[in-house]
């Protein structure tokens, strides 16, 4: 997540990095798994699409 190409990238224009902190909020609030891959999965492909 915080290395797509090799390097260290912390910016909002990194989708992996943006897609797991949403996950991992889903996560830490509903503590459903399915849920929280379908969100995260979810929030990956709309942002690669974007």
């Amino acid at each position: 997540m915080l290395l797509p190409q090799g390097s260290l990238d912390l910016s909002l224009g990194n989708e992996d990095l943006l897609a797991g902190l949403v996950a991992i909020g889903v996560a830490a609030l509903s503590k459903n798994l399915l849920l929280t891959v379908v969100v995260g999965l979810a929030v990956f492909f709309l942002l690669r699409a974007v």
